[in-house]
């Protein structure tokens, strides 16, 4: 077993922990076809962002970054969007319009983390710097398909979902919003070796986690990625300008 298909089983088993854990909170009032979306969609994104599991390895670039993965995964992921959330585009988040019911107070947040994660690149990874393409990649490509993806595409077929039956300061969330965050935390922190070692990195699991719990607020405060895309692109590229 490659090592991308070896990742994909350790998240593929989560999204499942994470969807009966859902059904059982919901009593069973879950609109299953939505979930059985869900899935699907994190089965492609995966397909793409790892260009077929390692079986389309082309590089356009020489990079140490993802950029043709990345690239794919969003191509193919505003494609689904056009298919699946046609006739209900609101669902996905990827717009401009911040028609939310709580945008003011949503980019108050995204202002303060900002200022937040700028001092804490500053001071707790001083001089790490970073080439011209670092900056770039990071600037762009994580945020924008990570966002497109689990804060757009994957929350809104989770909360078709499950439903978003709580309030958190005028936004409404759900299940969805806890298992799109999980989801985003192991993208990163979890990983499971071709010899099906489990290996969970806690450091980063600790700050992704809450990180992905406040992406969903703001995409639902108010009602697009935009918010939550620009504190994420401003968290990964300000270790690599401060």
């Amino acid at each position: 077993m490659s090592e991308a298909l070896s990742q994909l089983l350790a998240d593929c088993g989560l999204f499942v922990l994470l969807a009966l854990a859902g059904i059982v909170l919901a009593k069973g009032r879950v609109r299953f076809a939505w979930l059985a979306i869900a899935f699907g969609l994190f089965i492609l994104q995966d397909f793409a962002l790892t260009r077929g599991w390692g079986a389309f390895a082309f590089d356009l670039v020489d990079s140490r970054w993802n950029w043709e993965g990345k690239i794919v995964s969003t191509l193919v992921l505003l494609a689904l969007a056009l298919v699946l959330f046609a006739g209900r585009w609101e669902a996905t988040g990827i717009r401009l319009r911040q028609d939310g019911p709580a945008p003011l107070a949503a980019l108050g947040v995204t202002l303060a983390l900002c200022a937040v994660f700028a001092a804490a690149a500053y001071w707790l990874v001083p001089g790490s710097g970073g080439r011209l393409e670092d900056i770039a990649f990071q600037a762009t490509m994580p945020g924008i398909e990570e966002e497109i993806f689990y804060r757009g595409l994957l929350l809104g077929a989770l909360d078709k979902a499950f439903g978003t039956p709580l309030t958190v300061l005028r936004a409404p969330v759900g299940w969805g919003a806890v298992a799109s965050a999980m989801l985003f935390a192991a993208a990163h922190a979890l990983s499971l070796s071709p010899e099906m070692a489990l290996a969970l990195d806690l450091n980063q699991a600790a700050y992704l986690f809450p990180a992905g719990l406040v992406f969903a607020w703001l995409r639902s405060a108010t009602g697009s990625i935009l918010m939550p895309l620009v504190l994420h692109s401003w968290a990964n590229v300000s270790v690599y300008l401060l």
